[in-house]
């Protein structure tokens, strides 16, 4: 984990996602999680560390499965934009790896087999404010390729 500014973090180890996580007073604020089930009990014990607050959420930034196949491992609360929570309600409820299909880090990662997607439990549509600490996190919805991608920005 490597800190880019004061209580952020970014880990870039696991394979398919670069994964983000701001500390805060209240708890943590996490980005994506890694598609791999143990990468994402390794992750949590290593967030365990950091010694903040008890509560926790994780933000998708998309829909795509490099960052939300590993959600549920997470065990927290999933926060995304509405558009990214529409693309779960039209997804079969698990995931079953096929092979690869892109060519992407995430897609050759062994034992996938199936997986509970863990849609999102907060959406919104155009800015929505964390108030966890000092500074509001704010996530934006932005233009990208994929539907609901969210740019975050501290205010």
């Amino acid at each position: 984990m490597q800190p880019i500014s004061d209580s952020v973090y970014i880990e870039d180890h696991y394979l398919g996602a670069t994964l983000g996580v701001i500390q805060q007073p209240r708890g943590l604020v996490q980005v994506d999680a890694p598609p791999a089930p143990e990468d994402g009990r390794a992750w949590r014990a290593a967030l365990m560390g950091l010694g903040s607050g008890p509560e926790r959420v994780l933000i998708n930034l998309d829909a795509h499965p490099d960052r939300t196949l590993g959600a549920r491992t997470m065990d927290c609360t999933v926060i995304a934009h509405e558009k990214t929570a529409a693309v779960f309600r039209v997804r079969p409820t698990t995931f079953k790896a096929q092979g690869n299909e892109t060519g992407s880090d995430w897609e050759t990662i062994p034992g996938l087999g199936t997986v509970r997607w863990a849609p999102p439990e907060i959406s919104f549509t155009n800015q929505m404010t964390l108030h966890w600490g000092e500074k509001p996190i704010i996530l934006d919805n932005t233009p990208a390729p994929h539907r609901g991608h969210l740019g975050d920005r501290a205010g």
